[in-house]
């Protein structure tokens, strides 16, 4: 019982050094389009406000490479981007406090200057990061699998000396009747005419002893038994909801971060933080609407305020520029799909890798008229061809700094209008059979400006 105890301990330990790992390199991404964002808002928007949370995200990065140096060392996984990092965000650091002083005073060309030059650093970084993410998750994978083939071949080794024992007992038993048997043979034929009167006390007192012994060997084996099967549930249920806990904090922490994400991509363009959580509820309702499971409406719902997180790589000059945007400056605001695709297409994980499929296929159109590969029909995964639909409904429906949501009639003959173009024709029927459900997300979740 103690192998099996000491066993499971193991194995969880593993599982929570795996989850350790995970939720480290994910914290790391975050931390750097975080600290990307005060850059721009400090050194471009002249937004001193950032300048203390570009510190703290600084600092937060740092530790968390720390740890995550740590964690590789335990499962011996040798990376030459984890030493390269540190000596990154040294020079990155340096050069951050030599340009903040007497920033206020430079011009806006000096100001841009060292954007740039910071932008070229944290880029250095960042690539460092997507390798070192690349090459170090496998081990963690690697060292999780071998922990359960071990774990498994314990049990196995510990089952198997349980059922010996258990034999052994039983073996133990039945000489014991034998021995019993033979006495009371031995003692009949000492005894042409048996009966009670006839037996000695000692000699009953040997049959006696030896019927105790029996008793008690079997008792005890009862009891082994009985132990083992209650204290191996035990630590079964105990282990399997250890697990599920783990597995829980895990998802929640997956989901966090995910909707953090997809905030900071948004804030980088004049969409507010309501336009994700309206597409987010638009997702969810047309994706049950069209049949799909309740979990996988959960997921999209979670990975849906991520479709615009390329948007993180779109230069601020076409990102929100007040007027029509020129041909060269469309292409590039179309590489957003491809940009958010590439930041999460390395993750083996269920929910990044839905964020990946929706960040890439959202723009695609049914009729194949989209972008950026000019998929047509059920070619578009759901998840795209539902964010399709809702993106641009909320992008109609609701207010703007800049503009004013159009009438609720003018939004709904549009989405009709593009069934079979833009939009799945399912997914169109299904919208406006539904189309109050949409309209009241969307006044419980209004945009105000100031």
């Amino acid at each position: 019982m103690l192998v099996l105890y000491l066993n499971q301990v193991f194995y969880l330990k593993q599982i929570e050094l795996y989850n350790t790992a995970n939720n480290e390199i994910l914290s790391m991404n975050v931390d750097i389009l975080q600290l990307r964002h005060a850059e721009k808002k400090y050194f471009v928007e002249q937004n001193s406000h950032y300048l203390a949370q570009h510190k703290k995200y600084l600092a937060s990065f740092q530790q968390t490479l720390q740890r995550l140096i740590s964690l590789a060392k335990r499962v011996k996984a040798n990376n030459d981007d984890l030493p390269i990092l540190q000596p990154l965000i040294k020079d990155y650091e340096r050069r951050f406090y030599s340009y903040i002083n007497n920033t206020a005073m430079a011009l806006p060309e000096q100001r841009l200057t060292r954007y740039t030059e910071l932008n070229f650093a944290a880029d250095m970084i960042e690539e460092s990061l997507t390798r070192m993410k690349q090459e170090l998750t496998p081990h963690f994978d690697e060292s999780l699998v071998q922990s359960k083939r071990t774990s498994t071949i314990i049990i196995v080794i510990t089952g198997c000396i349980l059922l010996l024992s258990i034999l052994l007992i039983f073996r133990s038993l039945a000489q014991s009747f034998d021995k019993f048997l033979l006495f009371f043979k031995q003692a009949k034929t000492s005894y042409k005419h048996l009966d009670g009167k006839k037996f000695t006390y000692t000699e009953f007192k040997k049959m006696a002893d030896m019927a105790n012994e029996m008793i008690d060997a079997r008792l005890i084996a009862q009891n082994q038994l009985k132990d083992l099967n209650e204290n191996l549930e035990e630590r079964v249920e105990a282990g399997i909801a250890e697990i599920k806990n783990l597995n829980h904090e895990i998802e929640e922490t997956q989901s966090e971060v995910v909707l953090t994400m997809g905030a900071i991509g948004e804030s980088r363009s004049k969409e507010t933080g309501n336009h994700v959580k309206r597409v987010a509820e638009f997702s969810r309702i047309l994706a049950l609407e069209y049949g799909l499971k309740n979990s996988e409406a959960e997921m999209l719902k979670e990975v849906s305020p991520m479709h615009d997180i390329g948007k993180i790589a779109i230069p601020d000059s076409i990102l929100n520029k007040p007027g029509k945007l020129t041909d060269e400056e469309r292409a590039v605001m179309d590489t957003h799909t491809t940009q958010g695709y590439d930041m999460l297409k390395f993750s083996n994980k269920p929910l990044v890798k839905a964020a990946a499929i929706v960040a890439h296929e959202h723009h695609e159109k049914w009729d194949g008229s989209g972008y950026p590969r000019g998929l047509k029909g059920k070619d578009i995964h759901i998840f795209g061809r539902i964010t399709a639909v809702v993106d641009v409904f909320d992008a109609l429906a609701s207010d703007r700094c800049y503009k004013k949501s159009w009438p609720d009639k003018k939004i709904i003959d549009f989405i009709k209008s593009q069934s079979g173009k833009h939009f799945d024709p399912e997914l169109v029927s299904l919208f406006i059979a539904n189309v109050d459900r949409f309209f009241s997300v969307r006044d419980q979740y209004k945009d105000v400006f100031e």
